[in-house]
């Protein structure tokens, strides 16, 4: 299949050579103590534990970091030195960077848990409810996973383009084709539509795929689908269930005091680190500071956003980085705990807003953003827009200060064939380059080096690798 077939392979031949020569006899005979997805999941408890086993793979926190150091949403911080300077900050990576690639690696995990416990839950007994709410996650997680590599690793957003591998059976193996990003999106609604119909609407844990959950992932899907009016739909599911969060309760999202608008969320269990190293290292370094482009975005009087969102210490020397991103700060001194939040009803308002404008509906368009606006801005005044390109510019700049370290700017850039711009402000080091267009090498990330060697069929990569 994936993440380390090579390896994997290499375990498999040598396991192969030890049962040849040790056991001549009954060579076909597993041994009593193997385990297997067969014997593994015996009960609706046990698939429970699968599931959860699945959800503790995920991680969203290297999504944050790409989309943030690759384009303008921070700089090098002064506190940073060279070895923190990531080569896709300078644009430099191949399919060997550990960042650029670390999504396939973990995704592909997940859907192989996920697989594992579909082969087997159909044979487990238990109450329907039960086994079809976890069935349901099962198939949501999948299909949000199946997008997530998609967004990152296909070569466009264009029906025609290489995608992913679409994986829907365990086999590591196998050595899997790259779907087209249409065959995908169509996997992913298969999974999405089928999960909808299974997890109960009572179902309400925002670290699992709820309902609502499925819901806001296929706004999502429909807007990079250019599917405007699924993507009207489905976003307006979400935003009809889970209103915005008010003025007083938006800071405490972030310290996970609050989990208005939270429509899913990955629970952190590790201390070791902020997201994305986007606060502060072990050290107290800061790496990365806001971007000097954004920070001039906000009205820094009445947006409840810029000081959730960014952070001034005055009592840092001058010597020091004094602005950080504080959207990851922790709940304290030493906490570094922050649940990554992957889905809120801010970004189904632009979603909609979005679809409004690219159907030529400026009134409705302006609607959502003017609400999105008024909750987040003391005395906000409500705007109408000129003309469609006037909506499309305004929208996508508030995608980059409502979603700012959220693991969307790098993705709307190139949805948009957009160049990544930084101002020059945030050059901080001669190594950091202004200026990336989409026909350049690394406005694409790579299909990993190691899926490469060890399954001939990925081939081709994404152009220029």
């Amino acid at each position: 299949m994936t993440y380390s077939t090579k390896y994997l392979k290499a375990l498999f031949i040598a396991g192969l050579i030890t049962t040849t020569v040790g056991c001549k006899k009954n060579i076909d005979l597993l041994p009593s103590d193997n385990i297997t997805s067969a014997n593994a999941y015996l009960t609706s408890a046990n698939i429970e534990s699968g599931i959860v086993g699945a959800y503790a793979a995920l991680s969203y926190d290297n999504s944050i970091l790409v989309n943030s150091v690759l384009t303008d949403e921070v700089r090098s911080a002064l506190d940073n030195g060279p070895r923190n300077f990531y080569s896709e900050q300078r644009w430099q990576f191949d399919g060997t960077s550990g960042n650029a690639t670390a999504a396939w690696f973990n995704l592909y995990l997940v859907i192989d848990r996920v697989n594992r416990v579909l082969e087997a839950i159909d044979n487990v007994p238990g109450d329907k409810v039960t086994i079809d709410r976890q069935k349901g996650e099962l198939y949501a997680l999948r299909g949000f996973c199946h997008f997530e590599l998609l967004r990152n690793y296909a070569a466009n957003y264009d029906a025609t383009a290489l995608g992913v591998p679409v994986i829907t059976k365990s086999d590591v193996l196998g050595q899997p084709k790259r779907n087209t990003f249409a065959e995908v999106v169509a996997a992913v609604k298969t999974d999405l539509t089928a999960a909808k119909g299974l997890i109960p609407t009572t179902f309400t844990d925002n670290t699992r795929m709820t309902r609502l959950a499925v819901s806001a992932t296929q706004a999502r899907v429909a807007l990079y689908e250019k599917n405007w009016d699924d993507a009207i739909t489905y976003s307006s599911e979400v935003i009809a269930a889970s209103p915005l969060a008010t003025r007083t309760q938006f800071p405490s999202i972030w310290t996970d005091a609050s989990q208005a608008e939270v429509v899913f969320t990955i629970k952190r269990t590790s201390n070791t680190s902020y997201i994305g190293l986007l606060y502060r290292d072990t050290n107290n370094d800061v790496f990365y500071s806001p971007s000097f482009k954004l920070i001039d975005l906000f009205d820094k009087t009445n947006d409840v956003r810029y000081n959730a969102y960014i952070k001034q210490d005055l009592t840092l020397p001058a010597t020091r980085e004094q602005w950080l991103v504080n959207k990851y700060a922790g709940s304290g001194t030493s906490n570094k705990f922050n649940n990554t939040k992957v889905f809120r009803t801010g970004e189904m308002y632009l979603i909609r807003a979005e679809a409004y404008e690219q159907k030529n509906n400026l009134t409705s368009s302006a609607s959502d953003l003017n609400t999105l606006r008024a909750a987040r801005i003391t005395g906000y005044t409500n705007i109408a827009f000129a003309s469609q390109a006037d909506a499309e510019s305004t929208i996508l700049t508030e995608r980059f200060k409502e979603l700012f370290a959220e693991g969307h700017r790098y993705f709307d850039l190139k949805r948009k064939n957009l160049p990544i711009v930084r101002d020059n402000r945030d050059l901080t080091e001669p190594t950091i380059p202004k200026t990336l267009n989409p026909t350049d090498r690394n406005y694409r990330l790579p299909i990993p080096q190691p899926e490469v060697f060890a399954n001939p069929n990925i081939l081709p990569n994404n152009p220029g690798y």
